[in-house]
């Protein structure tokens, strides 16, 4: 998140637009304040792995202390309505086992549903993802159904 970014969306919900943002969950500070604030409608938010430190720092690719997106997960709670967890599932980075765990460790946070959706090869971050085979749609759908069941 910019640190411009609350005063653009105080800006926009003057005007009486409604707002969303798309959070990776780094920046827990900044996060909190602007669902405090009431700058948001919505928010979108991009779990990468389950929430313990090796594993999530290897999914984004930089280190990232787990404790870090616990507490914007916990800040998140404050809104609600309008909270949507995902996360990119794809072949030995994201699959079932992990999904699950973090399926659980979001229940255990008191969320209700983590939405999958599918990794798109192409333009990466990672050159070694470019080629990457993703999952098929029907892979996609039991993934997301065992992950239902845990919050069921």
């Amino acid at each position: 998140m910019h640190r411009g970014l609350p005063d653009l969306l105080r800006r926009v919900r003057a005007m009486g637009l409604e707002t969303c943002v798309e959070t990776n969950g780094t920046q827990p500070h900044l996060l909190n304040y602007v669902i405090t604030s009431g700058f948001l409608n919505r928010i979108l938010f991009d779990l990468k792995a389950p929430i313990e430190d090796e594993a999530y720092s290897m999914a984004a690719g930089v280190p990232i202390p787990a404790s870090i997106i616990k507490e914007s997960l916990i800040i998140i709670k404050k809104m609600e309505t309008g909270r949507i967890l995902r996360t990119t599932v794809a072949p030995d980075i994201c699959g079932e086992q992990e999904i699950l765990l973090m399926a659980s460790q979001l229940k255990e946070l008191g969320f209700s549903r983590l939405a999958l959706h599918g990794f798109v090869p192409g333009e990466t971050l990672d050159p070694d993802m470019k080629d990457l085979t993703p999952y098929t749609d029907d892979k996609i759908k039991r993934l997301q159904g065992a992950a239902d069941a845990v919050f069921s």
